[in-house]
């Protein structure tokens, strides 16, 4: 299990206590370690909207000027691994989906079938 993660964000350092032992992978995302096929992976996984895995008050996403639906998902890509603080963290990416762990529901979710 790869999981998206910033060691600066609450929401990770939660996700990281709650996994223990189990085994995971921390991609550090704002350190460079976030690829084009993550990405896709993400995007083709995930059941949610794209605009979850957006960090829409972020002020570099302001910054950008830009709306969600002016953007299509491999325009959306590009933005993302130019300005990687603009997704949204903790992403669990698994075999089968990608989960947005923001909450502490989704992040027992993630363990499931583990």
């Amino acid at each position: 299990m790869l999981v998206i993660f910033n060691d600066s964000c609450s929401k990770c350092a939660y996700f990281a206590e709650a996994a223990g032992n189990r085994n995971w992978t921390a991609v550090r995302y704002l350190h460079g370690e976030l690829t084009r096929e993550m990405l896709d992976a993400i995007f083709e996984r995930y059941d949610g909207p794209v605009s979850d895995l957006v960090r829409t008050r972020e002020p570099t996403w302001k910054a950008l000027d830009v709306g969600l639906d002016e953007l299509g998902p491999e325009a959306l890509k590009d933005l993302i691994l130019e300005y990687p603080i603009i997704l949204q963290r903790p992403i669990v990416l698994k075999k089968d989906r990608a989960i947005l762990a923001r909450v502490p529901e989704r992040v027992w979710d993630t363990f499931a079938d583990d």
